[in-house]
């Protein structure tokens, strides 16, 4: 039977996620995507896994509201890791 190792190292996934750093630029980014015309999405549809009195719009709206809120939040932290500790 082979066996693997794994090496978990500070850094590894530094191509897939962004660092601590780029979390608020990141996300600030993200609003800018999700608020673009061609990206918005329907008012009149709705998830249908979901609670169908909300559109796929409303839900979209209510994302873009959170990021904002912790895009904000975070500015007063060391950095975005810190933020849910305050909560506590």
């Amino acid at each position: 039977m082979t066996k693997v190792t794994y090496l978990f190292v500070a850094g590894a996934s530094i191509h897939a996620l962004p660092i601590v750093e780029q979390i608020p630029q990141r996300i600030k980014e993200l609003i800018e995507f999700l608020e673009k015309d061609e990206f918005k999405l329907d008012e009149s549809s709705t998830f249908s896994s979901f609670d169908n009195s909300k559109s796929k719009r409303e839900y979209q709206l209510e994302m873009i509201d959170l990021l904002k809120w912790m895009m904000e939040k975070s500015k007063n932290h060391a950095s975005i890791d810190t933020l849910p500790k305050s909560f506590i």
